[in-house]
């Protein structure tokens, strides 16, 4: 066990503590009151980095906040809270008083709204009411700190800065502290935010989709029986649920993301990928895969429960052509330390699989049989600060980075069975690979 306590709140930051340095960095906060004012500073520090970085789903058009996303450490934050309760509650309630019910465009690109003509530019004050987003994207800023962005077409209505009824479309949810709470009524039901970002994509026709990319939300389908009282289910990060008024809740085994946006859509699958499925049981509610169709590109998110690493090209060169604009799926990184854990996906078509696996580890013998080195290699971060001490790792102005070797293999329509990202028995620091399909097409 780790009992070093600054690589404790390191891992802490990164949400990497097992249940024993848990339990010890427990202790060690209670032995002195100075190392509180540690953890608050670790933390601070850790959020300024973060904020450097610019980084939500690939759009750098508002800086935020970070959050973590484990249970495990909300206990903290809310020790956190209550230290920096009085200054931040002084403020919040000047900012609630004059602004909670209206709206600040944050970005828009492309936007034809059905009750203007002209688009609605950065800054420009957004009025609380019903929105009609016939095309392009839309990102608002609520006076409660929640960010929205609304991909068209959409049709909604912004009751206030803590509610929004969805009729029908798609949109993404950045919730912080202050914005816990936050509900989106649907006619299939409604998903109440927790502290997380999450997707949301409701029909005309009743159905909802949601897809949480961290932390909670709390989702209540209405049922067709006032009689009976719907069953509430509550989503962590990685899960996916679609309910609606007479089909009921059912699981959701992956959820097909735009190349530049972290939605979700409803629409069949045309990719080359048909279907992802692990083998964590068939429990009512499955961790999703994000599938981005034609995403891999030099800066794509890498995964689906990580707000900040993305692919890049290695310093000095040029993202790999041949890899460009392939499928990408985002993998699940918390799964990294599963050694039993097996990934299956259906491939529709002849392909390339590429899997870009950590390079300072061994590749797992399923790995090694079956695939091929193609001795390239791409960089994948910025980190949390807790990696800065592993081996390998380079520090950049905007944060630590790994690289990975890219393995590939060609495959005919069919099954692919993937293994876990290392051996039993193995124990170097590791993370978890990625995965690219590409079609092979004359």
């Amino acid at each position: 066990m780790n009992d070093d306590p600054a690589k404790l709140i390191a891992a802490w930051l990164d949400g990497d503590l097992d249940s024993a340095e848990q339990a010890r960095l427990d202790e060690w906060l209670r032995e002195n009151p100075d190392h509180l004012d540690q953890l608050v500073e670790a933390s601070i520090r850790d959020q300024q980095l973060r904020e450097a970085v610019h980084v939500f789903e690939n759009h750098t058009s508002t800086v935020k906040k970070s959050r973590p996303a484990r249970r495990e450490r909300h206990r903290f934050l809310t020790v956190l809270a209550i230290a920096a309760v009085v200054a931040i509650g002084f403020f919040a309630a000047l900012w609630l008083s004059d602004g909670e019910n209206i709206a600040e465009v944050t970005a828009a690109e492309n936007v034809l709204l059905a009750n203007r003509d002209d688009a609605p530019r950065a800054g420009e004050k957004f009025a609380i009411g019903p929105i009609s987003l016939k095309s392009g994207r839309l990102e608002l800023q609520l006076g409660s700190s929640v960010l929205l962005e609304m991909t068209g077409p959409l049709e909604a209505e912004l009751i206030d800065g803590m509610h929004l009824r969805l009729k029908s479309g798609r949109l993404n949810a950045d919730v912080g502290e202050r914005g816990k709470g936050f509900t989106v009524y649907t006619d299939a039901g409604d998903v109440i935010d927790l502290g997380t970002r999450f997707g949301i994509e409701a029909d005309s026709d009743g159905e909802c989709r949601v897809a949480v990319f961290t932390g909670q939300v709390e989702v209540r389908p209405r049922g067709n029986d006032p009689k009976q009282t719907p069953k509430t289910i509550l989503l962590n990060e990685g899960q996916a649920a679609r309910f609606s008024v007479l089909a009921g809740l059912r699981r959701w085994d992956q959820v097909a993301l735009a190349a530049q946006a972290a939605g979700i859509s409803s629409h069949a699958r045309k990719g080359v990928v048909t279907r992802v499925r692990d083998n964590l049981g068939d429990s009512e509610l499955h961790p999703f895969y994000g599938i981005v169709d034609d995403g891999m590109r030099d800066g794509a998110l890498a995964y689906t429960d990580k707000p900040n690493p993305c692919w890049h090209a290695v310093e000095g060169e040029t993202f790999p052509e041949w890899l460009e604009g392939a499928d990408q799926i985002r993998t699940y990184h918390q799964f990294r330390r599963m050694l039993y854990f097996k990934l299956n996906l259906e491939i529709a078509e002849p392909a390339v699989v590429y899997i870009f696996q950590d390079s300072r580890a061994e590749a797992p013998a399923w790995l090694q049989q079956d695939f091929i080195n193609t001795g390239t290699q791409l960089r994948v971060g910025p980190w949390n600060l807790a990696v800065v001490d592993e081996p390998g790792v380079m520090i950049k102005d905007d944060g630590p980075y790994l690289t990975v070797n890219i393995w590939k293999r060609e495959v005919d329509p069919g099954l692919l069975k993937l293994g876990p990202p290392r051996d039993p028995g193995t124990n170097e620091p590791i993370r978890m690979y990625g995965l690219a399909v590409k079609p092979l097409r004359d």
